[in-house]
């Protein structure tokens, strides 16, 4: 089925520009490939709720040049993209009207907090 991604860093809240993911994660990119790499230095585990993938190595951060060349098209005032294999929505597929507007709490609680 259709996958829902928020175009804002998990971690950063900056725009989903360079898509990257842990290469074990399961779950779609969800940072920025240098906020992710530093982020893994440091932590050496993945910061989406849920993800139990470590990274034992800076190699283990993987970019998505196929996504990020798909989201590169993807008007600005887009926050949220619907991805179901090659197909890329910016309408969810279960509704008529574009989701747009302010970054929601919902976003920021999708990554988990590990600052304390």
């Amino acid at each position: 089925g259709w996958q829902r991604l928020d175009l804002r860093c998990c971690i950063s809240l900056a725009p989903l520009a360079d898509p990257t993911k842990g290469s074990r994660c399961a779950h779609l990119p969800r940072c920025n490939f240098d906020v992710l790499k530093f982020h893994a230095s440091r932590t050496k585990v993945c910061p989406v709720a849920g993800c139990t993938a470590r990274y034992p190595r800076i190699a283990d951060v993987v970019r998505d040049d196929d996504l990020r060349e798909r989201l590169s098209v993807v008007p600005p005032t887009v926050d949220v993209v619907w991805l179901r294999g090659t197909a890329l929505r910016t309408t969810d597929p279960g509704a008529a009207a574009p989701t747009r507007g302010a970054p929601s709490r919902k976003r920021a609680r999708e990554c988990m907090d590990l600052t304390g």
